[in-house]
């Protein structure tokens, strides 16, 4: 069964990586073209707002892709755009929400927060900005009211939202649930505190987990109060994932939790604990010892939600919509091959024959049918043997 489970969590891994790009020279290159073209456009137009928000996005997205800085060196990179932009659109919205968004979330620059909420309320990126804020406090009566906000307001895509419902369900009892995916992140603890959907289920990201509050919480919910060392100069390190990798890790050796991954979580880490993960519906459980997790996914099959991979109402209305499916369907892939060999234990040849035709259809939708179907075929062939 050890060898079904990675062969799956590499067909996961391979199309995730395959959509998402794999090589990060290009995309600096390609971060650095935009943010160069922007500013070719704002030497022509020095106060427009719209401009200047594009301008600062791709400006962080370069920085923040280029690998040899810190923290520090980043957000010192960012300062300088800022300073020309109070000069330029100093009362704006754009100005403010941009002096917030920095490369770490800070209580000192909630005043900007502030502001940008007074001018634009409604806008989607203040909402879920809003959310980390509460987040941040641990204050659950905000956070509730701004996942209701974000929920009906539909800021977030229906993909995502279904694609986060199963992973709370998904989700082994008692377990703490990592994430580093900020939008799915967001879909899931707008379902917990908009909808109660499994509120049990302690989740983290990077973000969040970078703040003193909530890094507080985890320990404390832990008992590794000592390893909360790891994010206080956190701004030295070169990006997020070195803190959040590290204290994961202190977590998997000393916890007496179970620990969880969502299953777009960061291949590299995933590669190296693949020995000791199984799939339990859309996420990645560690267990140093086996369990026998075909049985534990045919109970979780019947109560996710499956309807949307092959119909998204709603999809098409979000320009990553295509990125989303790409990212999340693989899993369901996974799940459905790990049931069919369930099932041939079983010798249930109805079974059989519905989890492949799931798991086929998927993957054509995704580019993945070839490499799925060879699966499938090389099953055959042992059989046979």
């Amino acid at each position: 069964m050890k060898f079904i489970i990675s062969l799956v969590l590499f067909l996961s891994i391979f199309s995730s990586l395959k959509a998402q790009g794999t090589n990060p020279i290009q995309d600096i290159e390609a971060c650095n073209t935009e943010r160069k073209e922007l500013y070719g456009e704002l030497r022509k137009k020095r106060t427009s707002p719209e401009l200047w928000l594009r301008f600062y996005d791709a400006s962080k997205k370069y920085i923040t892709t280029v690998t040899d800085r810190s923290l520090r060196q980043q957000q010192l990179f960012l300062d300088t755009i800022l300073t020309e932009m109070k000069t330029k659109i100093p009362n704006s919205f754009e100005y403010n929400f941009c002096e917030w968004n920095s490369v770490v979330l800070s209580a000192e620059r909630a005043s900007f927060l502030n502001t940008a909420t007074k001018l634009q309320p409604n806008h989607p990126r203040v909402l879920v900005e809003n959310l980390y804020v509460a987040l941040m406090t641990n204050n659950d009566s905000l956070i509730t009211l701004q996942s209701n906000l974000i929920y009906s307001k539909a800021i977030i895509p229906s993909q995502m939202m279904n694609f986060a419902y199963n992973t709370l369900v998904s989700t082994p009892s008692g377990s703490l649930l990592f994430v580093d995916s900020d939008k799915l992140f967001e879909a899931i603890i707008v379902l917990q505190f908009s909808k109660n959907i499994r509120r049990d289920v302690p989740v983290f990201n990077k973000k969040t987990l970078a703040e003193n509050n909530n890094r507080t919480t985890l320990f404390a919910k832990t008992g590794l109060s000592a390893y909360s060392s790891m994010y206080n100069d956190i701004s030295t390190t070169r990006s997020l994932s070195e803190p959040f990798h590290s204290t994961i890790v202190a977590l998997l050796q000393y916890s007496k939790k179970t620990i969880s991954f969502t299953s777009t979580f960061n291949s590299q880490l995933l590669s190296s604990l693949k020995d000791s993960l199984y799939v339990v519906g859309t996420v990645y459980q560690y267990s140093p010892i086996q369990i026998k997790n075909g049985k534990i996914l045919l109970s979780i099959w019947n109560k996710l939600r499956l309807e949307y991979l092959r119909f998204d109402l709603y999809g098409e209305q979000f320009k990553d919509g295509e990125k989303i499916k790409k990212e999340t369907y693989p899993i369901y892939i996974s799940c459905a091959t790990i049931l069919y060999n369930y099932s041939k234990e079983q010798q249930d040849l109805n079974a059989m024959t519905l989890y492949r035709g799931f798991a086929l259809s998927v993957a054509k939708q995704i580019g993945s049918y070839d490499d799925v179907e060879a699966y499938f075929l090389s099953l055959e062939k042992l059989e046979s043997k």
